[in-house]
């Protein structure tokens, strides 16, 4: 068999190729290696519709489909590719048609030949349209089973070979991606990234690939001013593409940099309130505000803590936290102020809206312990 094998390997999809296709089919299904019985069934009927063997391949030797109990949990699977796969017009769509259907197949053992299958593939239709397509695929699969060297090199040679074709771009990134987690070469990936946004410009994961790089200067490097610049830059692009929760991480991370790394208190503000102006109502919007306050009040600048916990209030009144923040108003207007007036002024706030809380109960203590004095 192992021959036999090795001649359709060489002379395919000539030379009788579909009577061996055939007879190994037989010889499997004798010896009951249901597996490869399977994939030389399914493959005969993508690749030789036009056989004389195709109507006994697909009413009596596909059969086995619906009689044996290994192909059970697959059978109305394989029954539909039976019955309804079209006679494709030339044997490189057939091939390309039948290693699409292996990529996603239901059963395992025939999802394992889609490597192999790929690899012939390109092979024999190296300048095929649809060849760029098939170094993705093959590509994917290697990174899915944790080949990056393998994913890497395929990845390039789509690069090399289809530089035309439209999924240049991917290819470029995703190997910008595995310079960077898998052989964690940041420098490299750095570069890579960057060639990619020069060379597609347009391309929407151009965001993407700004924010990669922010991380890695963040991460990898600490170089905050880089890691700075790059977050602004994908926060804009997350932003102009819609990408909410993208956008606002890459500007809370900005922040947190500036105030904790670069100690530019107002820039760091500044980034999150960006965050409130873009995303206004947002449970982001509310935590923005808050951090902005808080990040004042750490820095004793108390009233421009008071004016963000005040706006937190005012904008958004029902928000999540906003007794948070009138609770630190009463902190620092009664503890670090001693402004008796703004401090009841601010306990009444917190009665008169939130009277079922727990701030309120506290606010009445305080309350009448601050009348009594």
């Amino acid at each position: 068999m192992a021959e036999l094998e090795k001649y359709i390997d060489r002379f395919f999809p000539e030379a009788r190729c579909d009577s061996i296709q055939d007879f190994l089919t037989q010889i499997y299904i004798r010896e009951h290696s249901w597996a490869k019985a399977e994939l030389s069934i399914i493959k005969f009927i993508f690749l030789y519709p036009e056989s004389q063997l195709f109507e006994d391949v697909k009413n009596i030797r596909a059969n086995i489909f619906q009689t044996e109990k290994t192909y059970r949990d697959y059978a109305d699977f394989l029954k539909t590719i039976v019955e309804t796969t079209p006679a494709y017009p030339d044997i490189e769509t057939r091939y390309f048609k039948f290693i699409e259907m292996l990529k996603e197949f239901p059963d395992p053992a025939l999802k394992s030949r889609f490597n192999r299958e790929a690899r012939k593939y390109l092979e024999l239709f190296p300048l095929s349209d649809n060849s760029p397509q098939v170094c993705l695929w093959l590509a994917e699969q290697y990174s899915n089973k944790q080949r990056p060297q393998s994913a890497f090199i395929t990845y390039n040679r789509l690069m090399i070979f289809y530089p035309e074709s439209p999924l240049m771009a991917t290819a470029l990134y995703r190997t910008a991606g595995i310079q960077e987690t898998d052989f964690e070469e940041y420098d490299n990936a750095i570069e890579t990234y960057y060639r990619f946004i020069e060379q597609f410009p347009g391309d929407t994961l151009v965001a993407y690939a700004h924010n990669r790089i922010a991380k890695i200067a963040d991460r990898e490097r600490k170089n905050w001013e880089k890691a700075v610049a790059e977050y602004q830059i994908a926060a804009d692009l997350f932003f102009e593409a819609g990408k909410t929760d993208l956008s606002i991480s890459a500007s809370m991370r900005k922040a947190l940099i500036l105030a904790d790394e670069m100690n530019l208190i107002q820039d760091a503000v500044n980034s999150y309130l960006q965050v409130d102006e873009r995303f206004p109502g947002t449970p982001a919007a509310h935590k923005a505000l808050m951090a902005a306050g808080n990040l004042y009040r750490e820095h004793k600048q108390f009233e421009a803590a008071i004016t963000q916990y005040m706006a937190l209030y005012e904008k958004y009144p029902d928000a999540e936290n906003v007794l948070n923040a009138l609770d630190k108003c009463v902190d620092i207007y009664n503890s670090k102020l001693d402004d008796h007036d703004k401090t009841i002024e601010t306990l009444d706030i917190i009665i008169t809206n939130y009277p079922d809380s727990k701030s309120a109960k506290k606010a009445e203590k305080l309350l009448k312990k601050l009348q009594k004095s």
